[in-house]
């Protein structure tokens, strides 16, 4: 079993890597979010400040304070890149100065394919020793989350996403192994994970930091759970204390510099819009259930797994319940310019964990078949999410009335439509795209497509092409 444990998981690292290594990119988009958590990253490693305006990456995700340019993203992911980063330029010389491009793909390697592959080990593992069922399913659907969802698309960046979704993982595997073994290093562990998914992810966080002293309370004998509940929740502050330090160490203050600088989520105006928020993050344009059909199967699986669902079982699925549902009524901008909605990026793994667990334990040939059909559905949105995971989208009240994206609403065939005439701008599919939202939509889309993700030679393509009429004014 351990043998073909150690050749099955081997095989899913690889793979997971191989991909990495052909998808990652070696430039950043103008949206904002990487570049500015890479210049954060150059900063802090080649110059020993925090503050950005003398690095190569040029950002709207800043704030001015103190006369200089910030980034107004939360500092801990970034700090530990660039202590990573000192290191590849003690040992090889290369920095973001004289290798650019490198340094790029070199974050996007370690903090986007690696972490997914680490992911990909955590719940393979996880699985064989919780789960039924064939040793192989289990790959399948451990490869299907790291391959087939949002954590494939997105691990060809530096972003905060990927990690956010090992950090659930993390605490999701720690709090089961404490609650079969009372192991004390087990709570503790879970605390961690919990205050690292804070830097990373202030709602995910948040909710987790509180989710996991309740689990190991309820799940630790009696005679010790006021000290179990107490490591895990002292455990996870410690992380949450030292971010908090940093911060102030940055930037003068614990609070992330969008708090400070005014930023906050705004939810929608009225009940119509927040329903149709809700549909549009959850089931239809941006959908995590539509992007990831596999993932509907949670629904199937708390009902018919109800009986058996222990206790850090049901706090763990009401943590992920709670984080959509805040994130749901908080925001109204779809995550702005990116594929998806990617504030949900982190809870897929716990899904996934869930839904392997009913397709396993119900040892139904039919229902593992349609698993695996929806699972293969789900490996082409994630493969086109990968193409630019940043990429131009709707952002709600953000995009004026008329404006390209209210046409091209779905972020997957807009990239498909980007991929498309990139690769082949006269083929089938490419005439199709354009023929479904109009020569004028499709040719202000492209446009501002191939200049955000700096596809110069794509953009000089395009407005040569004698099929769009080039006398509208992109809006």
């Amino acid at each position: 079993m351990k043998k073909n444990f150690k050749k099955l998981a081997l095989f899913g690292v690889l793979l997971i890597m191989i991909f990495g290594s052909l998808l990652c990119k070696v430039e950043v988009s103008m949206a904002g979010m990487e570049a500015s958590r890479l210049a954060v990253v150059e900063a802090v490693a080649d110059q020993g400040v925090f503050h950005i305006e003398n690095t190569h990456f040029k950002t709207v995700d800043k704030i001015i304070r103190n006369n200089h340019i910030y980034s107004d993203k939360p500092v801990t992911l970034s700090w530990c890149a660039a202590q990573f980063s000192k290191v590849v330029t003690l040992l090889s010389g290369k920095n973001f100065s004289n290798s650019y491009n490198f340094m790029i793909y070199l974050m996007g390697m370690v903090f986007g394919a690696a972490v997914n592959a680490l992911c990909f080990y955590w719940l393979f593992r996880y699985l064989c020793r919780t789960a039924k069922g064939d040793m192989r399913l289990k790959l399948m659907f451990a490869l299907l989350c790291c391959c087939g969802t949002w954590l494939f698309s997105y691990m060809t960046i530096f972003s905060n996403h990927v990690p956010s979704a090992l950090a659930v993982t993390g605490v999701m595997v720690c709090l089961d192994k404490y609650r079969r073994k009372q192991d004390m290093r087990a709570a503790a562990w879970a605390g961690f994970a919990s205050g690292a998914l804070f830097t990373l992810d202030l709602v995910a966080g948040a909710v987790f930091l509180a989710a996991s002293p309740v689990s190991v309370w309820l799940t630790a004998p009696k005679e010790k759970r006021f000290s179990a509940a107490f490591r895990c929740a002292a455990s996870g502050a410690c992380i949450v204390l030292f971010s908090l330090s940093l911060n102030h160490a940055a930037y003068g203050t614990v609070l992330p510099l969008y708090m400070v600088s005014g930023g906050t989520f705004t939810p929608g105006t009225n009940d119509k819009q927040h329903l149709m928020y809700l549909l549009e993050t959850l089931f239809t344009y941006r959908g995590l259930f539509s992007y990831q059909p596999l993932l509907l199967l949670v629904f199937p699986a708390v009902y018919c797994l109800r009986r058996k669902l222990r206790a850090n079982d049901i706090v763990m699925l009401l943590a992920a319940a709670a984080t959509t549902a805040i994130y749901v009524t908080i925001t109204n901008e779809f995550g702005g310019f990116a594929y998806g909605y990617r504030y949900l990026v982190s809870i897929i793994p716990l899904l996934m964990y869930y839904t392997a667990k009913f397709v396993l334990d119900s040892k139904s040939v039919r229902l593992t078949l349609f698993a695996a059909v929806l699972g293969v559905i789900g490996l082409v949105p994630a493969f086109v999410g990968a193409y630019e995971p940043m990429c131009v989208a709707f952002e709600g009240y953000r995009s004026p009335q008329g404006h390209f994206t209210r046409t091209i609403r779905s972020t997957f065939m807009s990239n498909l439509l980007a991929w498309s005439y990139e690769t082949a701008p006269d083929s089938y599919l490419t005439r199709k795209l354009i023929e479904r939202y109009g020569k004028n939509d499709s040719f202000r889309y492209l446009r501002a497509q191939y200049i955000i993700t700096k596809h110069i030679g794509t953009l000089e393509k395009l407005l040569k092409d004698s099929r769009f009429d080039l006398t509208k004014p992109v809006k």
